[in-house]
């Protein structure tokens, strides 16, 4: 059974990206550390990184919300970013959970089927796999 169009862009736009978190250590130059991070991902991944709005909170925590699935696949992926950001060290949180637009729902999984040993079946095929769980 083919999924519609509506379903399609209801998936692919309905749902907003959560924010990537960026803390340093010191006050930083909100402009100068973007630019820093989207010529990192441009020149070394040749990804274009669209933000949908980026927020300073207390001049050392840079929230980024990207526009895109590219976009936040790139930056969900901690070894493409780089060590240091303007020569400043820096931690990454990553949103705590995928949107939907990353999930997939499968039917008719039996019951007695053991979600970790589903997860692995699955793993095997597609590594990238994150986790597994059933719906209530």
């Amino acid at each position: 059974e083919e999924i519609s169009q509506e379903a399609r862009r209801f998936a692919v736009t309905r749902y907003p990206f959560p924010p990537f978190v960026i803390k340093f250590k010191q006050d930083i130059d909100e402009k100068d550390v973007i630019k820093n991070i989207l010529n990192h991902f441009s020149a070394i991944y040749k990804v274009k990184i669209v933000l949908a709005g980026p927020r300073l909170k207390n001049k050392r925590e840079l929230l980024m919300f990207v526009e895109n699935r590219e976009s936040f696949s790139c930056f969900f992926d901690d070894d493409k970013w780089p060590k240091t950001i303007d020569s400043l060290e820096y931690e990454k949180i990553r949103p705590s959970h995928l949107p939907a637009q990353f999930s997939i729902i499968l039917r008719n999984v039996p019951i007695e089927k053991n979600i970790d040993s589903l997860l692995n079946d699955i793993k095997n095929d597609y590594p990238n796999v994150i986790n597994a769980f059933r719906l209530s």
